[in-house]
């Protein structure tokens, strides 16, 4: 049986980074961009790495960094999962094919969350082995250090991913009495992160006489921090006390929650399952009014509302590539809202009186300025729409050469939903701002004017998947699944926060100056794209074939 589970793991792991029809000549070059990709990105997360945990030693909270990087990891697996269990779980291409062979559903269930877990544990090699590690080189920890902190990534994303699992098999239980099918992906990634949102309340809210006390004294913000998460808590302590209890304790507990998911969800997986494979689609014919079957409308406005009707309409587009980008901001932004005004409530102080005295001392409006705008650039990572948006097609980007439009205009044309997209983030982010922390309008103001020519420039990620689209696919899963892409809106905004940091807490720049170097690079980034798309308008639409 084990070696059923190993093989259907393989299987699911291979079929949620390479699935579709795609050529293989090229696979060589792919894992060399992975690895630069990663190699960038593990450069950059070290560079920040090093600095939190130098503001955290200046606050005589070392200890702190350690829980904090193992609580973001958990909450971030959390969110990740609920967004990658319903692909993985439910919608995967080979669920049709697996369902009538002599499978027992434990093997089916075991795979798929083992799945789960392979694709968090390559997402936290990035975000908790190269912090760890750089804490591990500039702290001096012993040699055991290393293993001890192997041990903890390792266990540490199970509960989080079985939790969410759990969450997801619950909700799709009801599939099959569920007429419209493509509303169902839509529908459970919302009410799942809304519950997980629920919960982050839920512990934010906890209110402990003694939590003030606590982070005043050195490395009391581990205290605070860990206890959010039982097991968070746990792997601190047996990374900073190296307390073979808590890590045995910790393992014991993974592992438990990973058999008991096992044993009681099989019966629950496969409800959804098939529910989710022979339930109705719900689609309805429309019927065409010929009296207003013709709407007097320009080009650019009819081919650019076609793309943004297509990233709603397709749930699996929707669920990937629109929701994350709404529903992570507030996210992040209300949980640290909750969790700091229950903080300040021992000194009878509410954030937006704090924030306000803050603010009054003219020093640290730059500080805040490059926090908005690390914030923004963070925020912004998630948009990948322009990753996606000639691929998205198929086939059908064929006839983009075909159509009575010029090929440059019709690049611009499908950036444009990216461009909006990443708008919205940015004001959604700035209105969470001066609605909960009450960052001051003029901070706001010039945060926006370097962030509007960014957007614009965001969108023309759109040339990299114009370089090499992939057309051949069966489903819309492969087109996301399966885009490497997608890590380079991440890789870009991590360089821009690195950049805002370098440029605001190592050269001091004022906020005009900043604002004025941002805004002018990007807007003549603009520009030379622009006029490079304009010039090699009938080299480019030779990539698509």
């Amino acid at each position: 049986m084990l070696r059923r589970i190993f093989s259907l793991t393989r299987l699911f792991v291979r079929s949620a980074f390479f699935s579709g029809s795609g050529q293989k000549k090229r696979k060589w070059t792919r894992i060399l961009l992975y690895v630069i990709l990663y190699g960038y990105l593990t450069v950059v997360m070290g560079i920040f790495a090093k600095y939190l945990l130098g503001v955290m030693q200046d606050l005589r909270q070392p200890q702190a960094f350690v829980t904090l990087i193992l609580l973001a990891n958990v909450m971030l697996t959390l969110f990740t999962t609920i967004i990658s269990s319903l692909n993985v779980l439910y919608f995967s291409e080979d669920n049709a094919a697996l369902l009538p062979m002599p499978i027992r559903p434990m093997e089916m269930v075991a795979g798929r969350l083992n799945a789960l877990l392979v694709i968090e544990y390559m997402e936290e090699l990035l975000l908790g082995a190269v912090p760890l590690g750089v804490y591990a080189v500039l702290t001096a920890q012993p040699w055991y250090f290393y293993i001890v902190a192997i041990l903890v990534l390792l266990v540490l994303p199970i509960v989080p991913v079985m939790i969410a699992a759990l969450l997801i098999m619950t909700l799709m239980s009801t599939t099959g009495k569920i007429r419209n099918k493509k509303a169902v992906q839509a529908v459970t990634t919302v009410i799942s992160l809304v519950l997980a949102m629920g919960a982050g309340f839920l512990s934010s809210s906890q209110q402990s006489e003694d939590m003030i006390i606590s982070l005043v004294r050195p490395n009391g913000l581990a205290t605070v921090l860990g206890k959010y998460m039982p097991t968070v808590q746990l792997g601190a302590s047996s990374l900073n006390r190296f307390s073979i209890a808590s890590l045995l304790l910790l393992i014991l507990v993974s592992v438990l929650a990973y058999l008991l998911m096992i044993l009681f969800s099989q019966k629950l997986y496969y409800k959804g399952m098939v529910g989710s494979l022979f339930s109705s689609s719900g689609v309805s014919k429309k019927k065409i009014n010929e009296q207003t079957a013709y709407r007097s409308s320009s080009v650019a406005s009819s081919y650019i509302r076609k793309e943004i009707r297509t990233y709603f309409r397709k749930p699996i587009y929707l669920v990937q590539l629109v929701l994350p980008c709404i529903i992570m901001p507030i996210f992040m932004a209300v949980i640290f809202y909750v969790s700091l005004s229950n903080a300040m409530k021992g000194d009878g102080m509410s954030v937006a009186d704090t924030m306000r005295i803050l603010y009054g001392e003219n020093d640290m409006l730059p500080i805040v300025f490059y926090v908005c705008l690390m914030v923004q650039f963070f925020s912004s990572m998630y948009s990948f729409l322009s990753c996606v948006a000639i691929s998205k097609d198929g086939h059908d980007a064929a006839f983009m050469k075909t159509i009575p439009v010029p090929f440059y205009k019709q690049v611009i044309y499908k950036a444009v939903p990216d461009i909006l997209m990443t708008l919205f983030i940015y004001v959604l982010v700035g209105v969470l701002m001066a609605v909960l922390f009450v960052v001051p309008a003029k901070v706001l103001l010039c945060s926006m004017a370097v962030c509007i020519p960014y957007a614009v420039l965001h969108g023309f990620i759109i040339l990299l998947d114009l370089k090499n689209p992939k057309l051949q696919w069966n489903n819309e899963m492969e087109v996301v699944k399966n885009n490497m892409r997608t890590l380079i809106p991440v890789g870009i905004g991590l360089g821009n926060v690195l950049a805002v940091g370098l440029c605001g807490f190592w050269l001091n720049m004022s906020i005009p100056v900043m604002t004025a170097v941002f805004a002018g690079v990007y807007i003549v980034l603009i520009i030379l794209l622009f006029l490079y798309i304009r010039k090699a308008d009938l080299k480019l639409a030779d990539h698509i074939s």
